[in-house]
């Protein structure tokens, strides 16, 4: 999730870094369910493209994000954004 620099390609910057290894902390299944609802993918696709229920791909985007949010707030807290 790069921004673009203005000459068309994307800039890496700090918060970028963060995020992709808070990513690399999801157990697989969590992190490839959570990268194709990023992408656009809808829960019903997510879970045909998949092989899982609608409830288990929202447990496991619910699971994703909590462990995002506590891998990544304490950052924000100590203003490492």
């Amino acid at each position: 999730m790069a921004r673009p620099n203005g000459h068309g390609r994307p800039v890496r910057g700090p918060s970028t870094t963060r995020f992709a290894q808070a990513l690399e902390t999801l157990s697989p299944k969590l992190r490839t369910t959570f990268e194709l609802h990023a992408a656009g993918q809808k829960y019903q696709d997510i879970g045909r493209s998949l092989g899982l229920s609608i409830g288990t791909v929202s447990k496991r985007l619910h699971d994703a994000r909590a462990k995002l949010q506590k891998v990544l707030l304490p950052l924000a807290d100590m203003g490492l954004n």
